[in-house]
């Protein structure tokens, strides 16, 4: 049996307090490493499911991608 090819993470984070992308970006690198690709904030206004536990007004930082290799 082969090892696996290295990979890219990929992670999407939305939240209603934009200050949390900062924050959460600066543990991710350290656990992680550094960021090769990072979207813009966007508003994330698909759906009011998530309404209730984050607000009306939700921000999505759709993609980080990390090098796993």
């Amino acid at each position: 049996m082969s090892l696996p090819k290295p990979a890219k993470l990929i992670i999407s984070m939305f939240t209603s307090d934009k200050n949390l992308f900062d924050l959460y970006k600066e543990k991710l690198i350290k656990r992680f490493g550094e960021v090769d690709i990072e979207s813009n904030v966007q508003p994330f206004n698909f759906t009011d499911y998530y309404e209730e536990e984050f607000g009306k007004k939700i921000n999505a930082k759709a993609i980080f991608l990390f090098h796993s290799d």
